[in-house]
């Protein structure tokens, strides 16, 4: 039963009552957001729909590589300054487009073992599509390579300076392509 919410998961919660029952079933998932609610004062159960408007004591700003001068900004960071060129190169994308391409941050061995994982996952049963027919979500779950390149040390590096705080693994995605 859990396989098949989590597969029809996106459709489905796009109705809310079909949503409050997907998170009434996944109660035990749901721990981490009771804490999270606790954390910023928000008095709900976190079984029901939730928005960014209901956190208390936000400022709701514009993230700092989205304000206009966030091109400089990132010129200046100095987490910026100590990545390799390359990866400066491919940075640098952010602030006019939201969003970068990573090349070169695995070795072709690292890439071609994780697609092996994924393969036998989704031959194991382990993993599944979810509902675009596209996407195995939480395979770092099932598998110590894919956890190895969700939290290695370049990726973390360059999420944190993109969102400008210290980040943990919490899922992944993996694509057909």
């Amino acid at each position: 039963m859990r396989r098949l919410l989590d597969r029809y998961y996106g459709s489905l919660r796009r109705i809310k009552a079909n949503y409050v029952l997907l998170n009434l079933l996944s109660r035990k998932r749901l721990g981490h957001a009771e804490r999270m609610f606790r954390k910023y004062g928000i008095r709900r159960d976190p079984a029901l729909p939730f928005h960014s408007g209901m956190i208390r004591d936000t400022d709701g700003g514009t993230p700092w590589l989205d304000a206009p001068n966030g091109q400089d900004l990132l010129e200046q960071d100095l987490r910026f300054q100590v990545l390799p060129a390359e990866l400066q190169g491919s940075l640098r994308s952010w602030p006019g487009q939201g969003y970068a391409i990573l090349r070169k941050v695995f070795s072709l061995e690292e890439v071609n073992e994780v697609n092996a994982e994924v393969d036998r996952l989704l031959k194991e049963g382990s993993v599944d599509y979810n509902f675009t027919g596209r996407k195995i979500m939480f395979a770092y779950r099932q598998s110590e390579a894919i956890q190895r390149m969700a939290s290695s040390p370049e990726i973390l590096q360059v999420l944190e300076l993109l969102l400008g705080r210290p980040m943990n693994v919490f899922q992944t995605i993996n694509f057909l392509t």
